[in-house]
């Protein structure tokens, strides 16, 4: 397995869980089932193609013991990054001084926020990304966990726009990513596994 898959395999598995239980429209508004009453309904009112962007600002979770967990999981995410300490799936990192404040802001903060979106996309930049992948990223994750309250479709945006880095990257940042992306990565999956858990 590339070092490119292994990176998004995870988030990209969970997305499509999330995705599946969470915006997939009614037989009524896609119009492709007969409601078992084996009449067409493609001629309805309310059917007709759904676009991949209204489904993404039509996201929800599963249930509201959902979104409640995955605010619990941000609150958490919220004290681990202000400590400077982050846990990871390969173990515990611990970020240097200079972007843990930094780090904290970008995902904790949706405003004012500026200095905090220009290092952390500086820092993926200096590591071979493009600063158009760098920018969408750190704006779809800045004020990701704000409040400790989780928007269905920002943690959707926020999921993408780090797979089409991902996509993107070129293999020496994937063998060797900065602090920053690391932080990133561990942040969206715990909030995807957040809102797949039975």
């Amino acid at each position: 397995m590339s070092p490119r898959s292994s990176v998004a395999l995870r988030v990209v598995s969970a997305l499509l869980v999330m995705l599946a239980l969470t915006t997939a429209p009614a037989w009524a508004q896609d119009g492709s089932d007969t409601g078992g009453s084996g009449s067409d309904v493609s001629g309805s009112d309310v059917a007709g193609a759904i676009s991949q962007s209204s489904r993404i600002e039509n996201a929800t979770f599963a249930s509201d013991a959902v979104q409640q967990r995955v605010n619990a999981m941000a609150v958490v995410l919220q004290q681990r990054l202000v400590s400077g300490a982050q846990l990871t799936s390969t173990g515990s990192i611990r970020i240097t001084a200079a972007p843990a404040p930094l780090l904290a802001e970008l995902l904790s903060r949706s405003t004012d926020n500026e200095a905090a979106i220009a290092y952390v996309a500086g820092q993926l930049e200096a590591y071979g990304i493009s600063d158009e992948h760098s920018e969408r990223l750190t704006k779809a994750v800045a004020g990701l966990i704000a409040g400790g309250e989780v928007e269905a479709p920002a943690l959707v945006r926020a999921t993408n726009a780090f797979n089409e880095l991902v996509d993107a990257a070129p293999a020496s940042f994937l063998l060797d990513p900065p602090d920053s992306f690391i932080v990133i990565q561990d942040v969206l999956t715990s909030l995807l596994d957040a809102s797949s858990m039975s």
